[in-house]
C-alpha cells in the first residue's frame, strides 16, 4: 500500500512537471525567462519540469496569480490550463486560429487537434522553436 502511494505521488510530480513545461512553452518563454518571472532559479524550474522536484507552494501561488494557471489542471490534468476568471491565453489563441482557419482543411484539422491535445501542442511548439532557432542561425551565418 505504501509503495503504491509513493508511485502515485511520483507520477503526480512527473506529470505536473510536464504540464508546467507545456504552460511555459505556450507563453513562448525560455526557462530563464519563466524562472525570473516566478522568482525561482532556472535550475529549480528545470528540476520541476523534469519531475525531479515539486514546485514550492509560493511558486504555485505565483503561477496561479501571475499566469492564471489552474492548479487543478497542473496537478491533476483536470479542466483547462487557465482558471475561468481569465481565459486570456486560450482566447488569444482562438483569435489567431480564426484568422488562419481560411486555410486548407488539413490546417483546420491540425489547429483543432492542437487546441484539444496539450501533448500535441507541446510537441509542435517544441519542434517549432527548434525550427525558429535553426532559421535564425542560418540568417546569421
Amino acid at each position: 500500500m505504501k509503495q503504491k502511494m509513493k508511485q502515485r505521488t511520483r507520477n503526480l510530480i512527473v506529470e505536473a512537471g510536464k504540464r508546467l513545461e507545456i504552460m511555459r512553452n505556450s507563453y513562448g518563454h525560455s526557462r530563464q525567462e519563466m524562472a525570473s518571472r516566478i522568482g525561482i532559479s532556472r535550475s529549480n524550474l528545470y528540476k520541476n519540469e523534469i519531475g525531479f522536484a515539486f514546485p514550492r507552494l509560493d511558486t504555485l501561488i505565483r503561477l496561479h496569480e501571475d499566469f492564471d494557471l489552474s492548479l487543478d489542471w497542473l496537478l491533476f490534468n483536470s479542466g483547462s490550463m487557465h482558471t475561468k476568471e481569465n481565459q486570456a491565453a486560450p482566447a488569444a489563441m482562438e483569435k489567431q486560429t480564426e484568422s488562419t482557419v481560411n486555410e486548407s482543411p488539413e490546417i483546420k484539422e491540425l489547429l483543432a487537434a492542437v487546441q484539444e491535445d496539450l501533448v500535441l501542442r507541446h510537441e509542435l511548439l517544441a519542434y517549432f522553436y527548434k525550427y525558429k532557432k535553426n532559421q535564425v542561425s542560418r540568417e546569421h551565418a
